[in-house]
Order: C-alpha cells, then structure tokens, then sequence
C-alpha cells in the first residue's frame, strides 16, 4: 500500500519559515486526519485478528471487525468515522510506527526518551512544508534542505521502506534539536556575561591580574602539560 497520495507538498521554493496562521494550522489537521483514515484503512484491511502487535484496545478491535462485515459505503464511513474518534484520543502516531515497521519486518523498539524526536518524525511528512516551518521555527539550527529530502523520501517511500526512511529522519530531527538547544544554551551564557556588571580596571589592577575568561586556561598550566614535571 502507498503512502497518502494527498501529503501536502512540501515547496522546493520556499526558504522562510512560515508563521503558523489560522489556515496554516487548518491544513495542518486536515493532513492529519488524511493521515488517520488511511490508517484506518490499512487496520480494517488487515483484520483484528492480525493486530495483536499494535495492542490495541478492546473497543477499537470491535469497531474494526465491524467495519469488516459492512457492506454499505455509508455505513462503512460512519464506522471509519468512529474508528478515527477513538484512534485520536490515543497515540495514533505510535500505532502507525508500529504498522510501518511490521511492514517492513522489523522489530519495533519504543524509546521514551526519544519522545519528542519520534514526535516530529512522524508529523512532519504529513505535515509537509508547513510542519517543516513550524519545526525550524523551535529549532532554527536545522538544515532545511536535507530535512525537506528526508520528509519527501517518507512521503514517497512504500510500506516495506517507509521505517527506514522516517529512521533517517528520526535522526537528522534528533541532532538538529540537540544542535539548537546548544545554540540556545552557548546565546544564554553569552548573553549573561554582557549583561553582568562590570568590575573597576582600577580594583583589578590593585589586586595584580586581570581575570581569566571562562573558558581560558592558565598560562602555567598550559606549559606544565606541555614540558610535564621535571622532579
């Protein structure tokens, strides 16, 4: 099974971030829910009795072995309809991991830690561009060009592949945000040593050196590591 056809486009064009608008995060949701009805899809397709792995509830089982004895178009949709409900009030994101990887057939590892890196990965390709904006907006260190790739390469990529290519990008998400929250921290520290008060020349000269900078090492010591101890 493809990816959804209608992933908003992500433009080749465009290198501003995009503030995030009333329309920007309209389409946003209605990507997601294309997202979500796809998936949907793929889990009725498949059957309860083949969706142990994803451990699903006792409800959500029910509703889609329903969906699977329904003949009518509308009533299929009203089912599909309640399905999508109930998968949005849980972590629909990890379920679709989950699928992407019994397609591929690899073994799924959940990461706690990696939280909000699995977050983005997942909500970018379907996010698009404006998903993409939003990101460098939190985390401006990114590299726009390689991360729009990444998201198309997803986008793009059948089942069998799809686990690969949203692990490349798990990847790139998880260095650009520890990237820019070194920048953050580096900004922060610089910014509280211009805003200190300045010591008197005068008083340091009275005691009879000027101070060393944080991240300045002793005259001395650097000769002492580099000849060693003579005893």
């Amino acid at each position: 099974m493809r990816a959804p056809r209608d992933v908003p486009p992500i433009d080749s064009e465009s290198e501003e971030p995009r503030l995030r608008s009333r329309t920007s995060e309209k389409e946003e949701r209605k990507a997601s829910e294309s997202a979500l009805s796809e998936l949907c899809k793929r889990m009725i397709a498949l059957g309860a009795a083949k969706l142990g792995f994803l451990e699903l509830d006792a409800e959500m089982l029910e509703v889609i072995e329903g969906a699977r004895k329904i003949t009518s178009a509308p009533a299929l949709a009203r089912q599909v309809k309640r399905l999508r409900g109930l998968l949005r009030d849980a972590d629909w994101a990890l379920y679709l991991r989950k699928f992407d990887a019994k397609s591929a057939g690899i073994a799924f590892e959940e990461d706690p830690a990696a939280a909000e890196t699995i977050r983005w990965a997942t909500e970018l390709p379907i996010h698009g561009d404006r998903g993409l904006g939003r990101f460098l907006e939190l985390y401006p260190s990114g590299d726009r060009t390689r991360l729009r790739q990444l998201l198309l390469n997803v986008a793009r990529a059948p089942e069998a592949k799809r686990t690969k290519a949203r692990r490349q990008l798990e990847m790139l998400v998880e260095a650009t945000i520890r990237e820019s929250e070194r920048d953050a921290e580096r900004r922060a520290r610089a910014e509280a040593r211009r805003n200190a008060p300045q010591e008197d020349p005068r008083s340091r000269r009275e005691r009879g050196s000027e101070p060393l900078e944080d991240d300045e090492e002793p005259e001395l010591l650097r000769f002492e590591d580099a000849f060693g101890d003579d005893e």
